[in-house]
């Protein structure tokens, strides 16, 4: 006897079909998706369930009672035949027995109502966690690395002895340094020095009053002056590395009026990055 089926079946949820059966033969109440219950004992049936929801919980309850044959469906309306299933008349109309199933009956309906609205809220409560919305967007993050330089190092140029007479210039050299960060564009000038009217095309060392010419160069052969807008140009090696620099330096040849003396010169070293 079919008290109910396709109580609720809703779509994108794959092993969801909520149906209640009566068997009047077996007497068994079944609730598909639900429990299996005979006689006074009842069992959860094991059903596939939506990604997510836990296999193992048990979502439904039920009461297990006899079926009662030759009434009307309480769920869908459909009269059941007796042909189908014979009103029992052992104990005529109007007995106790009769009495007992119009009894049964009616808790029968109402434990299937309400059976019904919780599998139906249930269900619900599935789909509406099956078919949760998001919503994406996406931020960007970003930082900063400015260039820097640090550690600028200096050593002095010494010339040593200067002889007026001597036909070939007086050469020396002197190395500078500096730590910049990794790819740093970095480009050094030199002054024209301390001495009052000296310039970059022409330096002067000092030594009271008297004076001494000399220049720095970019290059070991000594043709191109440094300063001004003549700089010499390197790429920084990271903070932890020195990029080094040689500073050339020459007295020329044939200064016969040179003073004797202690002659020097003060240099300011320009670093840009």
């Amino acid at each position: 006897m079919r008290l109910g089926e396709s109580i609720a079946k809703r779509p994108g949820l794959p092993g969801v079909f909520l149906s209640l059966r009566l068997n009047a033969e077996s007497k068994k109440i079944i609730f598909r998706s639900s429990a299996v219950c005979e006689d006074s004992h009842c069992q959860l049936v094991k059903t596939r369930y939506p990604a997510g929801i836990n296999r193992d919980a048990n979502f439904f309850t039920g009461v297990c009672l006899e079926p009662i044959s030759g009434v009307k469906s309480v769920i869908d309306g459909d009269d059941v035949g007796p042909q189908d299933h014979p009103i029992d008349r052992s104990s005529g109309p109007g007995s106790h027995s009769s009495q007992q199933q119009a009894f049964k009956m009616s808790i029968l309906q109402a434990q299937v109502r309400k059976l019904v609205a919780l599998l139906i809220l249930v269900a619900a409560w599935m789909v509406g966690a099956a078919q949760a919305a998001t919503e994406t967007a996406t931020f960007q993050v970003t930082a900063t690395v400015p260039s820097q330089c640090t550690t600028l190092t200096t050593n002095s140029l010494a010339f040593g002895t200067y002889d007026p007479t001597a036909a070939t210039p007086t050469d020396a050299s002197a190395t500078l340094s500096i730590r910049c960060s990794s790819g740093a564009a970095i480009t050094v000038d030199l002054s024209a020095g301390s001495t009052a009217g000296a310039t970059v095309a022409q330096r002067k060392l000092t030594s009271g009053a008297n004076t001494l010419n000399y220049n720095l160069y970019t290059a070991a052969a000594r043709s191109t002056i440094w300063g001004g807008a003549n700089t010499v140009s390197g790429t920084g090696q990271g903070l932890d590395t020195a990029t080094s620099f040689t500073v050339y330096g020459r007295i020329p040849a044939g200064q016969t009026n040179a003073v004797p003396g202690s002659y020097s010169d003060s240099i300011t070293v320009t670093v840009t990055y």
